[in-house]
């Protein structure tokens, strides 16, 4: 038996979850200020809003990969999240960013309406309604 098949895969996933327990950590206390990971979901479809206004988006997230990065900016009183890529390894050319309606149930889950990722998160559908739970 070959040791190094199960001794580094092991590895990386420890290191991916002491990243994520970070991201977390820093993000907990602050409403929509968190890693976001999308529910009933086919992929992961990790959503990473920072305070510093930079966000980053990514279908089955691996490491420090992202399919696409930029900024936004919310408007507290409307409810509405405006996102504008600024890079990326898979960048849609068909995102729908703009005019995002956000809210919290009770569980405290982002629910995010008008919102399309693009064809990068191939079982999203332009207009539905994506529920993600905090890490």
């Amino acid at each position: 038996m070959n040791l190094t098949k199960i001794i580094i895969p092991v590895l990386l996933l420890a290191g991916c979850a002491t990243n994520m327990q970070q991201y977390s950590a820093n993000y907990k206390s602050n409403s929509i200020y968190n890693v976001w990971d999308e529910l009933n979901a086919k992929a992961a479809n990790e959503l990473v809003l920072k305070k510093d206004g930079t966000f980053n988006f990514t279908v089955m997230p691996f490491e420090t990969y992202k399919d696409y990065w930029g900024t936004f900016s919310v408007d507290g009183r409307k409810h509405i999240i405006n996102f504008k890529i600024k890079g990326g390894n898979s960048v849609p050319k068909d995102a729908k960013l703009q005019n995002v309606k956000y809210a919290f149930d009770k569980e405290r889950h982002l629910i995010l309406t008008n919102y399309y990722y693009g064809t990068v998160a191939k079982e999203s559908i332009p207009g539905s309604t994506h529920i993600f739970k905090h890490y």
